[in-house]
């Protein structure tokens, strides 16, 4: 009976011991980068931002944690802060893209006007659409 338990415990803190491991390893490879992943949804700036603003609860269980590309114009850029606003001087809300370092270089002339595909998740809507870990696709000067 002692030698039942004691390999039912043994086997028991092997598993726990390769279960640690394996979250160690998972821990340390860090998130994918998305320019190695496919978007679960492909839209326009403003068909973006149009769903938010028309139902910003249907909009929210649609896009909200999801792998969004986004094309649009270029509205703004800021590389001190790793941040890229895409839309129009006209819209009432644009999308606000915190862009991933190391993933590709950010153009240093990108400028506002150019059209850009960005990829990015969806972390909903604040005073405009919050893209997270974004990462160009292409960039199209005008």
């Amino acid at each position: 009976m002692r030698k039942k338990i004691r390999l039912f415990l043994t086997l028991i803190l092997l598993a726990l011991f390769m279960a640690g491991g394996y979250a160690w390893f998972l821990f340390r490879q860090g998130p994918q980068s998305l320019l190695k992943r496919d978007a679960e949804i492909s839209c326009t700036a403003e068909e973006l931002s149009e769903a938010f603003l028309l139902n910003e609860q249907e909009a929210g269980k649609k896009y909200t944690g999801r792998i969004v590309e986004v094309t649009g114009k270029v509205f703004r850029h800021n590389p001190a802060e790793n941040l890229l606003t895409l839309g129009d001087s006209s819209s009432t809300t644009l999308i606000s893209c915190a862009l991933a370092t190391g993933n590709k270089p950010i153009p240093g002339l990108l400028q506002a006007g150019s059209i850009a595909v960005i990829r990015g998740i969806c972390t909903g809507f604040l005073a405009d659409v919050q893209l997270n870990q974004a990462v160009f696709i292409s960039i199209t000067e005008p």
